[in-house]
């Protein structure tokens, strides 16, 4: 089904610019738009193919990833301009996760906590710069950027034992309200 109407088209706006983002290619290995977008996943990942409970495999095959949302509080509200044309706002987030390549005592290595703090940094730089720009699809359009939390690292919830695994949120907030 096509993409139509103010959410769906954003947060696809969102996946595009995100996977448009040099950065973020390198930091899910990707070597183009179409392998990038196969690591974007809105709102969530896909139910385990058991539909019960994920296999180590599956989640592996999963990461890096990135999932895109909109706030469920704050995601998107329509404004009325001076102009009389209404104009959307929100609030989206973007998910960073990838499992972690240098472990010591169940923790990823500082070296390896620096190395996720530049990539999520250069994602950041990276949606700036695309912030807005014309495309085939419109690039997101966003005033603010940040971190809602992390860089954290952790063991997976999805699977305990499966790794540590590094992980971050952006928040993006867009438009007249936010």
């Amino acid at each position: 089904m096509a993409d139509s109407g103010p959410i769906s088209l954003c947060e696809q706006n969102l996946r595009v610019t995100l996977a448009d983002c040099a950065a973020f290619r390198t930091f899910a290995g990707a070597a183009n738009q179409a392998q990038a977008l196969a690591r974007i996943h809105r709102i969530g990942l896909s139910k385990p193919a058991d539909g019960a409970s994920y296999t180590k495999s599956e989640l592996t095959a999963y990461h890096p990833l990135a999932i895109v949302y909109l706030s469920p509080t704050r995601g998107l509200a329509r404004s009325r301009t001076a102009d009389q044309v209404w104009a959307d706002g929100g609030l989206a987030y973007v998910r960073l996760r990838r499992m972690a390549a240098s472990v010591v005592k169940n923790q990823a290595t500082t070296e390896e906590l620096r190395t996720f703090d530049n990539e999520i940094g250069d994602i950041i730089e990276d949606l700036c710069e695309l912030c807005g720009q014309a495309s085939a699809t419109p690039y997101f359009d966003f005033h603010r950027i940040g971190l809602e939390y992390g860089p954290v690292d952790g063991e997976s919830e999805d699977l305990p034992g499966m790794g540590i695994w590094l992980e971050a949120e952006l928040f993006l907030e867009f438009g007249s309200e936010a």
